[in-house]
């Protein structure tokens, strides 16, 4: 019993600053696995887009202008 009155009187005391630090820590990981995310999907497509187009040839270049 008495351990439940100290724990709710902590709680009670310190409550806001835990669930702040809490909320920071979580939207610092979602913006960190968002950042991670987001460069893993910039090089995978730079990558496959990089092999995938040609470069454009001198004639291809010169028949625009024709």
């Amino acid at each position: 019993m008495v351990n439940n009155l100290i724990e709710s009187a902590y709680f009670t005391m310190k409550g806001d600053a835990l669930l702040g630090e809490a909320k920071r820590n979580g939207q610092t990981s979602a913006a960190n696995k968002l950042r991670t995310m987001l460069r893993h999907q910039t090089k995978n497509h730079s990558t496959i887009n990089a092999s995938d187009e040609k470069q454009p040839q001198a004639w291809d270049i010169a028949s625009r202008y024709l």
